[in-house]
């Protein structure tokens, strides 16, 4: 443990009571309630039929799943502040009030899941109006159910498909901010779904995006692999999910059961982004080494509150800035703006 004893030191003290008053202020029951204009925006997203994939979904929302690697408190702090520059600070609320500084009269978020994102927008006077969608029913049922037990009657959550609504969405400019929190990377024709947002996005509107972009179905090159597993290596058997475990890519076959879509077009969402899109803010997250080494440890030991813990996470953050300031590895994650070209 002598590695660890180094870095104790390096863990701000009033962390842990940041980190609270963060989940406190992240809490939209716990926010004011602001009046907001209701409108009914454009209809054509039809109800859709269960795909495999949207059966697992179904089965993520009803669990409520959340990302390893985002479950840790600490490494919550840290991607705030590559987010926003600051640890206690929101992403969404950053983009809404430091970067856009003005409420949105009508977002669309596309694959809104339960629907977490959306009602913080309307109850915090972000959005006069959301209308969202996705391809979960139980992620719509949820959040349908969220917003009417806030007394939210100002967004309108549709049970579509990226597919459907690439095809038959609005086809004039009809949205003031257009959101991506995550779907992108699952979404296989990202050409029609980038036409349509640009036929109905705004002249003067924002396309919002925070997006895994790394290699395609998690499938890293073989530098990647070695660099993960030699610092897992490293890990106290204790935080490990088993001592001699190791990442391994997964199979095709294994992803075709698994998800199909996770990651199917990853790697190359940035570049079609530009594409279509002027982009006004571009920030990298990281992630290239957290959010694989995370699916392989003991999450809920590492977000135990001790301080053995916290240096371990602190290190492994530390070592993942140090290889991707370098170059070494690149960012899995990216949040941005764009806006229509000039």
């Amino acid at each position: 443990m002598a590695a660890i004893d180094l870095i104790k030191n390096w863990i701000p003290w009033r962390m842990r009571h940041r980190l609270r008053r963060l989940q406190q202020r992240l809490d939209p029951r716990r926010a004011r309630r602001l009046p907001v204009h209701t409108e009914r925006v454009a209809d054509g997203l039809p109800t859709t039929t269960v795909s495999p994939t949207e059966s697992l979904w179904n089965q993520k929302h009803e669990g409520e799943i959340r990302s390893a690697w985002t479950s840790n408190p600490l490494i919550q702090s840290a991607i705030q502040l590559r987010q926003t520059g600051d640890p206690e600070r929101f992403w969404l609320g950053w983009l809404f009030e430091d970067c856009l500084k003005q409420p949105a009269e009508r977002v669309l978020s596309v694959g809104c899941g339960a629907g977490g994102h959306e009602i913080m927008m309307a109850h915090q006077g972000w959005a006069d109006h959301v209308e969202a969608f996705d391809s979960s029913a139980a992620g719509i049922e949820k959040a349908r159910g969220d917003a009417a037990a806030l007394g939210l009657d100002d967004i309108d959550f549709r049970l579509s498909t990226f597919e459907e609504f690439a095809e038959t969405g609005p086809d004039f400019p009809t949205f003031d901010v257009v959101f991506f929190a995550g779907p992108l990377h699952h979404i296989r024709d990202l050409e029609g779904m980038l036409s349509r947002v640009r036929r109905c996005l705004k002249p003067d509107g924002a396309l919002l995006f925070n997006e895994y972009v790394g290699p395609a179905y998690s499938i890293y090159p073989p530098d990647r692999v070695a660099i993960i597993n030699r610092v897992l290596r490293s890990i106290p058997a204790e935080y490990k999910r088993e001592k001699d475990i190791q990442w391994v890519n997964p199979t095709i076959d294994e992803v075709m059961r698994h998800d199909p879509s996770e990651g199917v077009r990853s790697s190359i969402v940035l570049d079609l982004l530009g594409m279509y899109f002027d982009y006004e803010l571009k920030r990298p997250l990281g992630g290239g080494l957290l959010h694989p080494i995370f699916d392989l440890l003991d999450g809920k030991r590492l977000a135990d509150g001790s301080t053995d813990a916290e240096a371990v996470v602190s290190m492994l953050i530390e070592t993942e800035d140090l290889l991707t300031d370098h170059g070494v590895i690149e960012p899995d994650m990216y949040i941005g703006i764009c806006r229509h070209k000039r």
